[in-house]
């Protein structure tokens, strides 16, 4: 069957949106043929068309108003979006529609009645959520606008089970995807010498290294983890624990080392830039254990960090704050340690315990097996291909 896959971001820049690839990857090795349209906003790219590891994508021009203006003048250029989303549907005859969130769901439901397809909600977070954070009104209009949509919808794929539980109980056929790697992949991956990264990093071969890779815009709180670091090497200027910041903006960045020089955690916190998608896993391969964002925004027990399998796929387990979702899914596997209190005393003290407690090298091996057996893409993915063969 044809796919048409809606989404809200360049597919390939400035990053490669894992999860949409994964996807179409599977549906293609499924026999299916799925495309790729994504909406390249504020930026302009000289090719429409391409092609990512056999995933064909068209890129759909569409300005906005500048950021930070009110919502309502952002319409007529939604509507002209919608206008030419529809155009290049016409083209590709699709037989079903997924849309990648919110965003893409009116236009998708437009797709579905005028090309008579069925339609997939493929929900990466909670939207209404996310809005909620910066704006009431508008957090309130999106959780009016998506319970208005959803009965036009025919099945739902999302990331964590909460999430899973909400759509659920509107009676939608859904399914759980975690957004993993295909093992296929990783097998084939060539490491630099774990060594080598190391001393990059300006890591020994005794020191325990953590780190975080991801995005470091504001709402990631990720200065509460420098303070928390800067506040274990004040417990324990001798510790061999060392953490890692990998990540971008390099204003964000900049920002963040100048506060680990201000509170001195600069002496165990190395700061880098963002590395190449190509090269994420020799970092990964260097690290001990991972820690992901515990920024207690009102989304954070409904949502599952890709970035946390993604390490297991490597055999490095992590620690995550007893937000529900995650934590019960660190439980779950046994590949990782949870603490409830975000302050930086506290937290300084719970990783001290865990690296004293000599339990990482067993959670990194839980974390592999874990991953190889349950959590790979491949282990995953008879789910999704059972849901669009219903609608044959």
């Amino acid at each position: 069957m044809k796919i048409g896959i809606l989404l809200g971001v360049d597919f390939v820049e400035p990053k490669i949106d894992k999860r949409v690839f994964l996807i179409a990857k599977a549906l293609k090795n499924a026999g299916h043929e799925p495309h790729v349209f994504c909406w390249s906003r504020r930026v302009e790219y000289d090719e429409s068309r391409g092609e990512y590891k056999g995933v064909p994508f068209t890129r759909i021009k569409q300005d906005l108003p500048q950021v930070g203006l009110p919502f309502i003048t952002k319409i007529p250029a939604y509507f002209s979006l919608v206008r030419k989303m529809m155009k290049k549907l016409n083209d590709f005859k699709p037989d079903i529609i997924t849309s990648t969130d919110l965003d893409m769901l009116p236009m998708a439901i437009l797709g579905k009645f005028f090309f008579q397809t069925r339609l997939v909600y493929d929900v990466h977070e909670h939207w209404p959520l996310m809005e909620y954070n910066q704006s009431k009104p508008l957090g309130v209009f999106t959780n009016y606008l998506e319970n208005l949509l959803l009965p036009a919808v025919d099945g739902v794929i999302t990331i964590s089970n909460m999430l899973g539980s909400r759509y659920e109980k509107s009676s939608k056929d859904t399914i759980v995807l975690r957004t993993a790697p295909f093992l296929e992949d990783v097998n084939k991956l060539n490491f630099i010498p774990r060594k080598k990264i190391r001393e990059v990093l300006g890591v020994g071969p005794d020191n325990v290294l953590i780190g975080y890779m991801g995005s470091l815009m504001p709402d990631k709180g990720i200065g509460m983890m420098v303070e928390s670091f800067s506040e274990l090497y004040k417990q324990s200027p001798e510790t061999k624990i060392r953490f890692v910041i990998i990540g971008g903006p390099a204003k964000f960045l900049s920002e963040l080392k100048e506060l680990g020089t201000k509170l001195g955690g600069d002496k165990i916190i190395t700061f880098k830039d963002f590395v190449k998608h190509e090269e994420i896993h020799n970092y990964f391969g260097a690290l001990d254990l991972s820690i992901i964002q515990y920024s207690s925004v009102p989304w954070a027990n409904l949502a599952m960090a890709h970035k946390i399998i993604e390490g297991f796929a490597y055999g490095v387990p992590v620690i995550v704050k007893n937000f529900k979702e995650r934590s019960d899914f660190v439980r779950r596997h046994k590949s990782g340690f949870v603490f409830s209190d975000d302050r930086p005393g506290m937290v300084a003290k719970a990783i001290s315990s865990l690296v004293d407690s000599g339990l990482i090298p067993k959670l990194g091996q839980n974390s592999k097996k874990e991953f190889e057996n349950v959590l790979c893409w491949e282990k995953q993915i008879d789910k999704l291909t059972r849901m669009i063969d219903s609608f044959e």
